[in-house]
C-alpha cells in the first residue's frame, strides 16, 4: 500500500535507511585494539600500539635523535610509563628505515609479522618474524603484552603463541623472559650490546649460557673471547655473583632467581614480587653486563649491580691499539703516533674500532729485514716507542733474547712485528694488532710492565733535533731554577725589610721604583693568575692582547683558557689526556670551569701577596 501525501513519517524514511546503511557499513570495518596489529590494520608512522595496563610502547624511533636529521628510524619497545626513553627491544637493528611514513607494521600473507617498506615503487620487506612452521591458523595477530613481550599469536586464541620476542633479545633482558638454549634445535638465547649509546646495531659483546654445557653465562667477545663468567649455579644463586642472596634488606629480596636444566632446554629466569619494580638486566655499551632499577623519586635508572667491576677486565673495549684506563674520562685513549680510527663512533662512547696510525709503516724489504741491527741508519728506519707503567697485550709470543737490545733487534728482524717487551729472562713480541693495553698508571693494579711500539721514523725528531732541543731544555731549565732562586731570595728579603720596619708604630715605610711593579692597590700583574681571574669572572676577552684589535674568536680563546687550567692541576688524575685536549681545542667536546689550581689561587687572591705601605697610622 503507498503512502501518500507528504507527512514526517513518509519525509524521515530516506534517513533512517541511511542510517541503517551506515551502520551496516561500519560492521564491516574491525576495529583494532590498542595493543594488537592485525591483518588489513597495519601499524606506520606515528601510530604506536600500547600493552593493557599501559607499561610498554612499541612503534618507530631514532635513538637519540632530537630531530629527524639522523634518517635512521627503528621499531621498538619502550617502556611508556617513566620519563627517560628506555629502549628494550628494536626489531630491525641491522636495517633501519629511512621514513617511518611510507612503512608499516603488518600482517603479510603467509601470517608473518612484517616491516614492509613502500618508499620505493616495489614494496621491501625489511624484518619479518619469519617463521615457516606451526602457522595452521588463517589469521594471525601482533600483541605487545605487559611484560615488554611482543608476540605473533592465533587471532582466536592469543594464548597460542607462534613468535616471541622474549625469544630474540636485543641487549635487554625483562623479567620473565628465559635466557639459556634449546637442547633440541641447539638455539641460544643471547644479549648484545649496542654498537653505541644512539645506535643499536649488535656489537661484539654479548652475554650467553656456557655451549660447552655448564650452567654458567658467559660474557664475550666476537663469539670467542670470554672475559667475565657468573661461576656455575649453586641451587640460590651463581658462585661469582653472590649479590643474588637475598638479606630482607637488600634490593634482591624483591627479585625470584631460578635456573632450569630441563631434558629440551636450560635457562636461567628471573621475576619480581613487587609489580610496581621496574628493573632490568642489560649488556651496556661498554661490554658490562648491568642490573639496574628504576627509582621514581629520583627519576633516574640506578645501577645496583655491574660485571666486569673493572672497565678495563672487558676484552678489546677500547680496539686495537686503544689504550684503556679505569677510573678516567674518556676510559679510551691512542697512544703516540696513533689517532681515534673513528672520531666519530668514540664520540658516541664507542671505541671498538680502535685507533689507526698517523703514519703508515715503511715497507719492510727483505735485506733488511736480515741485516736487522742496522736499525738506524737512515731516516725511513721504523723505531719504537716505550710506554712504561702498562698490562700487556694478549697472544704475545716468547723468544730467547739476553738483552732488551737483543729483543729489540728480533722484533726489528720481523717485518709484521708490532711491538716487544723485555724482562729478565724473557723477550715478548707482539704481531698484528695490539689488544688490550692498559695504563695501569692510576688504576691500583700495580707498576705493570714497559712495552715498545714500533713506529713510523717520522713520529721521532732527527738526532740533530734532538740533541738541539735536550740542550736548550737542560739551558731554559737551568735558567728557569737560578732565576727561581733569585727572585725567591729577592722576595724573602724584602719581606724581612719591611716586617722590620712595621715594628715601628706609626712609622712611614719607604720602597723603591722596583716596589712599583706591584700595582698601587696592592697585587701583582701576573698574568697567569689575571686569566684564571678573568676565565671564573666570565671575561676571558680582556685577556685578549689588544694588538689583534678585537678579532679573536672569544669562544676558541675561553675553551684555550679552560685546558690550559684543567692541565695544570694538582691532582695528575684530574688532567685531561691529550686526545681529549685536542677534541676540547676543536671544540668537539665541552668541558666545565676547571677549579683554580693552588699555585695560581695563591697569586690570584690578593690577601695573600697584598703589600702594606702605611702600618699603625695613629687614630684621629
Amino acid at each position: 500500500m503507498a503512502i501518500r501525501g507528504g507527512g514526517p513519517a513518509a519525509a524521515a524514511a530516506p534517513v533512517l535507511l541511511l542510517l541503517l546503511g551506515f551502520l551496516f557499513l561500519l560492521r564491516g570495518v574491525p576495529s583494532r585494539a590498542e595493543d594488537t596489529v592485525a591483518a588489513g590494520q597495519p601499524l606506520s608512522g606515528g601510530q604506536s600500539l600500547v600493552s593493557k595496563r599501559g607499561k610498554f610502547r612499541l612503534g618507530f624511533f631514532q635513538p637519540g635523535a632530537t630531530d629527524n636529521s639522523t634518517q635512521r628510524w627503528y621499531l621498538g619497545i619502550w617502556y611508556n610509563q617513566i620519563s627517560v626513553h628506555t629502549t628494550v627491544w628494536v626489531a630491525n637493528r641491522v636495517t633501519p628505515i629511512s621514513d617511518p611514513e611510507s612503512s608499516q607494521l603488518s600482517i603479510s600473507s603467509d601470517r608473518n609479522m612484517v616491516i614492509l617498506d613502500h618508499s620505493s615503487s616495489r614494496s621491501t620487506v625489511v624484518w619479518s618474524t619469519n617463521v615457516t612452521t606451526g602457522i595452521t591458523s588463517n589469521s594471525t595477530v601482533g600483541v605487545i603484552l605487559d611484560n615488554g613481550n611482543l608476540v605473533l599469536a592465533d587471532a582466536s586464541n592469543t594464548s597460542a603463541v607462534l613468535w616471541q620476542s622474549f625469544d630474540h633479545f636485543g641487549d635487554t633482558w625483562l623479567p620473565g623472559g628465559k635466557l639459556g638454549r634449546n637442547k633440541l634445535t641447539g638455539e641460544v638465547t643471547r644479549l648484545v650490546a649496542w654498537k653505541g649509546y644512539n645506535d643499536p646495531t649488535p656489537s661484539l659483546f654479548a652475554l650467553e649460557l656456557d655451549p660447552r654445557g655448564s650452567s654458567q653465562y658467559l660474557l664475550n667477545w666476537n663469539g670467542s673471547e670470554q672475559y667475565w663468567s657468573s661461576g656455575n649455579w649453586t641451587g640460590t644463586a651463581f658462585a661469582a655473583v653472590p649479590e643474588m642472596t637475598s638479606t630482607g634488606a637488600s634490593p634482591v629480596s624483591k627479585y625470584t632467581f631460578g635456573y632450569v636444566d630441563g631434558a629440551n632446554e636450560s635457562y636461567f629466569v628471573y621475576d619480581v614480587t613487587d609489580e610496581s619494580v621496574v628493573t632490568r638486566f642489560q649488556v651496556d655499551v661498554t661490554g658490562q653486563i648491568q642490573f639496574l632499577t628504576w627509582v621514581a623519586a629520583g627519576n633516574e635508572w640506578v645501577l645496583f649491580w655491574s660485571e666486569p667491576k673493572r672497565q678495563c677486565d672487558v676484552y678489546s673495549v677500547c680496539g686495537p691499539f686503544g689504550v684503556c684506563t679505569d677510573n678516567a674520562l674518556p676510559s679510551c685513549t691512542c697512544p703516540r703516533g696513533f689517532r681515534e680510527h673513528d672520531l666519530a663512533e668514540w664520540l658516541q662512547d664507542d671505541h671498538t674500532a680502535g685507533c689507526a696510525r698517523n703514519t703508515a709503516l715503511q715497507p719492510c724489504s727483505a735485506a733488511a729485514a736480515r741485516d736487522g741491527q742496522k736499525k738506524h741508519s737512515s731516516r725511513n728506519d721504523d723505531r719504537f716507542y716505550t710506554m712504561p707503567n702498562v698490562r700487556l697485550p694478549s697472544n704475545a709470543q716468547s723468544t730467547a733474547a739476553a738483552s732488551a737490545h737483543d729483543c729489540e733487534l728480533a722484533c726489528l728482524r720481523n717485518c709484521s712485528c708490532t711491538a716487544f717487551s723485555y724482562s729478565v729472562g724473557g723477550c715478548s713480541l707482539w704481531y698484528g694488532d695490539l689488544i688490550n693495553l692498559q695504563d695501569t698508571t692510576s688504576s691500583g693494579t700495580g707498576g705493570g710492565s714497559s712495552i715498545s711500539i714500533r713506529l713510523a721514523a717520522s713520529e721521532f725528531s732527527s738526532n740533530g733535533n734532538t740533541k738541539r732541543l735536550i740542550i736548550g731544555l737542560v739551558v731554559g731549565g737551568f735558567v728557569a731554577v737560578v732565576t727561581a732562586i733569585v727572585l725567591a731570595t729577592t722576595f724573602i728579603m724584602r719581606s724581612r725589610r719591611i716586617k722590620s720596619l712595621r715594628r715601628v708604630e706609626g712609622s712611614l715605610v719607604a720602597f723603591t721604583y722596583r716596589d712599583l711593579q706591584l700595582r698601587a692597590d696592592g697585587t701583582v700583574d701576573f698574568f697567569p693568575s689575571t686569566a684564571v681571574s678573568l676565565l671564573f669572572d666570565g671575561d676571558v676577552s680582556s685577556a685578549v692582547d689588544g694588538q689583534l684589535g678585537g678579532n679573536a674568536d672569544v669562544a676558541q680563546v675561553e675553551r684555550a683558557c679552560k685546558v690550559a687550567c684543567w692541565c695544570v692541576q694538582e691532582d695528575e688524575s684530574l688532567r685531561p689526556s691529550m686526545g681529549t685536549v685536542v677534541q676540547v681545542l676543536e671544540g668537539l667536546v665541552d668541558v666545565n670551569v676547571p677549579p683554580i689550581p693552588r699555585s695560581l689561587k695563591l697569586l690570584a687572591d690578593p690577601s695573600n701577596y697584598a703589600v702594606e705601605f702605611f702600618s699603625g697610622l695613629p687614630s684621629t
